[in-house]
């Protein structure tokens, strides 16, 4: 399965903030206030959890979408550590089969 369309979006709006960072992991607090908390792309958490879900279960090379500095590993982490982040702050997944 390929990632497309709004998820597509979704995901590429929570990578390109931390292309600079040597490690995406670092970015993570930032990306969640400004990306995920802050409507960006008209778009809210369970949003962002549903394409971070869609993301990790598909065969998109997450490392392709981007500036191509860190390794798909490295970003597949980072979306998995975003998604325990949003759900820690107590933000659940919905099963939004339409994005």
């Amino acid at each position: 399965m390929e990632l497309t369309g709004l998820s597509k979006a979704l995901v590429r709006a929570l990578i390109d903030p931390v292309q600079t960072e040597a490690d995406p992991l670092d970015g993570v607090d930032r990306v969640i206030d400004e990306v995920a908390l802050n409507s960006v792309l008209d778009s809210t958490p369970y949003d962002y959890l549903a394409s971070i879900d869609q993301a990790l279960q598909s065969e998109t090379q997450l490392s392709l979408m981007g500036a191509r500095k860190h390794p798909e590993h490295a970003l597949r982490n980072y979306l998995l550590t975003l998604s325990e982040r949003l759900t820690e702050m107590g933000f659940r997944r919905v099963d939004f089969t339409d994005i």
